[in-house]
């Protein structure tokens, strides 16, 4: 009886885990007919001509073609060793929170990441930072997103990201006394702040006349 030739393809052969395998079945079937198709790539098993499998693990893969033609013969051929996956790194970060105030001066994240060599921070699609962790000096309030890029010996890639609020942060200081004897040194009661939109002050005497008024907090 007639028993086919089995020739295929396999690719890609290497690449990172999780890697998607495809097969191109090109086997010459010299006048027999197909009765079934076994596919094994690894652990994985497929009854059609061609097969597609995702190896999620690093390792090495054997690869096995078998045909059964309707005569009841059964020809097949196995390639070990024939798919190498490398493995990838896995991208973990933990912010020191996920809100921060304006005068908290320094946005910390820390890198958890694990099977790295090359870590790269980027900050609205620009790299910031090329160090393990992340320390980002605040200056202005907003949203920011930090994504962190990890890459192996490999050439594997996995990344992740996180959000952080920069509220507007606002205060006011209060002098607790002042020297009104026109000698040029603290001759003025002025509140000092940051953040402020509006603002108003009113001094009363004792007998509750008021003395002083102002909305500008640079005139005192």
């Amino acid at each position: 009886h007639p028993v086919p030739t089995l020739i295929f393809s396999v690719f890609p052969l290497t690449g990172c885990a999780p890697l998607s395998v495809s097969t191109m079945n090109n086997s010459v079937l010299n006048g027999s007919t197909i009765l079934s198709w076994l596919w094994q790539i690894g652990p994985n098993s497929s009854s059609s001509a061609a097969s597609e499998t995702i190896l999620p693990n690093a390792g090495l893969y054997d690869v096995f073609l078998q045909a059964t033609t309707t005569n009841g013969c059964i020809v097949d051929t196995l390639l070990s060793n024939y798919i190498e996956v490398y493995p990838s790194p896995d991208a973990v970060i933990a912010p020191e929170s996920l809100e921060y105030e304006l005068f908290d001066y320094n946005i910390n994240i820390t890198n958890l990441s694990t099977g790295g060599t090359i870590y790269n921070w980027s900050l609205f699609d620009n790299l910031y930072s090329t160090l393990e962790d992340l320390v980002y000096h605040i200056t202005v309030p907003g949203e920011f997103t930090f994504e962190l890029l990890v890459i192996n010996s490999f050439g594997c890639k996995d990344s992740t990201d996180v959000t952080i609020t920069v509220n507007p942060s606002f205060a006011i200081f209060f002098p607790n006394a002042f020297t009104p004897d026109h000698d040029g040194n603290n001759d003025t009661y002025m509140p000092k702040g940051y953040g402020i939109k509006e603002f108003e002050i009113m001094i009363f005497d004792r007998w509750g006349e008021m003395v002083f008024k102002s909305t500008d907090l640079n005139i005192g």
